[in-house]
């Protein structure tokens, strides 16, 4: 009987494959792939990871065109669909008095600021 008993100590136990053989086997049976490094991201310096707030930045004041009476200029006139060759009959603070010809004959004045996109020097 101790004989039986020790045979059966040295014999190993018949087992059924469980889920972790299955695996180890799996895995021995794949092949090794080298997997390539994930890339780095780029190198930033510490004020760009920051976040900075935005400003608004004005935009420089434009020249403003000078007018003195008697100059020439143009002048955009909507009923006659275009630009139109007029004359300064009077200037102060900012505005303008411009007279033109109107196609049919007539003479008409309209009073503008200096920096009206309706005007512009001649």
């Amino acid at each position: 009987q101790q004989q039986q008993h020790q045979q059966q100590q040295h014999q190993q136990p018949s087992r059924q494959p469980d889920d972790d053989d299955l695996l180890f086997e799996t895995a021995r049976a794949l092949p090794r792939v080298k997997v390539p490094p994930a890339p780095e991201p780029p190198d930033m310096d510490f004020e760009t990871r920051r976040a900075v707030p935005r400003i608004a930045v004005p935009e420089p004041p434009k020249p403003q065109p000078q007018f003195a009476v008697g100059d020439e200029c143009s002048v955009y006139s909507a009923s006659s669909g275009g630009w139109m060759r007029a004359r300064v009959v009077r200037s102060e603070s900012g505005t303008v008095t411009v007279s033109y010809r109107l196609a049919d004959g007539g003479e008409a004045q309209k009073q503008l600021m200096i920096d009206s996109e309706n005007l512009r020097p001649a």
